[in-house]
């Protein structure tokens, strides 16, 4: 539909109303087009991307006059979008969002787009989701707050987002995201590139413990404890929603405090720490829960990956236990 709407007239004498789902009533505005009902999915991104392209600061140019859809199966979320206080405002409320986005027009100062959400529950990008086919130099200035910010199964918690337009693409001054298990911050630059638009990142993780961290993102039983610190430096083609670790090129350094793997036995290994000079002390101190405990445990994990076409590389990871230490050089796709 967004396509024939730039074809519709935009003479004041328009009137008309497109309905989606089971016919309702006919409700005319005085002018232009009204769009309610019920859809199973909708095109947001190109709704969106067509009002705030088509319609001057106060409306007037625009065909579109207001939407109210519910969008979704058995508990829809509601969408409506009104211009009642001047700006385009775009109105979300159900089980995976709810918040409001204000579109402010270049004629009002800077364009920029202003989000607040009390929760935003997103997919994982590329799950369902279509390319938005946008270049760094057509998204205006951003403003982002969200209480509860979800994508896929990672659970990140409150996040924000600045982001400035600028010459040649977008300025992200700063991307943070905090959880009870994870702080992530974040800054960089989209910008069109000979080859294509490309992203660069550096991004610095942190969290009292790895286990709940790397559970938060969706990746549970894996590591127990393991107070951490992770620092990255990519970049990769495309828009940074496209970010995945197969097209991305930098390197990951990283520092894990102690903790334990879990469902690993390390056999003969519990043996020798038990007998280990270094780990006298502890074991004067009566602690013996390494020995105990299911999985092997570790007193540090240390090392620097480089990100290259899909691989990482290390020659200095390194894992120090009561067991044994461990020096892994190599790859993994």
């Amino acid at each position: 539909c967004v396509p024939l709407l730039g074809l519709m007239p935009r003479a004041e004498a328009f009137r008309g109303e497109l309905q989606f789902g089971t016919p309702q009533p006919v409700d005319l505005p005085s002018k232009g087009l009204r769009v309610s009902g019920q859809a199973a999915t909708l095109d947001l991104a190109g709704w969106a991307g067509w009002v705030y392209a088509s319609a001057d600061p106060a409306g007037e140019d625009s065909v579109l006059t207001d939407v109210d859809i519910r969008i979704g199966g058995a508990e829809p979320d509601r969408l409506r979008l009104d211009r009642s206080d001047g700006p385009w405002v775009l109105s979300v409320d159900g089980p995976s969002a709810k918040g409001s986005v204000r579109f402010e027009s270049p004629a009002q100062g800077p364009a920029a787009i202003v989000a607040q959400f009390d929760k935003l529950h997103l997919p994982e990008p590329g799950d369902g989701v279509g390319d938005l086919s946008i270049t760094p130099r057509l998204v205006p200035t951003l403003h982002l707050w969200a209480g509860d910010l979800r994508i896929g199964a990672a659970q990140l918690g409150e996040a924000r987002l600045e982001a400035f337009a600028v010459d040649g693409g977008l300025r992200v001054d700063l991307l943070e995201a905090r959880s009870p298990d994870l702080e992530i911050h974040a800054k960089g630059e989209w910008t069109d590139a000979p080859g294509g638009a490309a992203s660069q990142f550096k991004i610095r993780m942190t969290s009292e413990n790895l286990g709940r961290m790397l559970t938060g993102l969706g990746f549970a039983g894996v590591i127990d404890g393991g107070q951490t610190l992770a620092e990255i430096d990519a970049r990769w083609q495309g828009a940074p929603y496209a970010f995945s670790l197969d097209r991305v090129n930098g390197s990951i350094d990283v520092s894990v405090g102690h903790g334990r793997f879990l469902d690993v036995d390390p056999g003969a290994g519990r043996i020798f720490g038990l007998l280990s000079l270094r780990e006298l002390p502890r074991r004067l101190t009566l602690d013996f829960r390494d020995l105990f405990q299911s999985g092997m445990s570790f007193d540090r994990i240390e090392g620097r990956f480089e990100l290259s076409d899909g691989n990482a590389w290390t020659d200095n990871l390194t894992v120090r236990s009561p067991a044994a230490d461990i020096l892994i050089i190599g790859r993994t796709g």
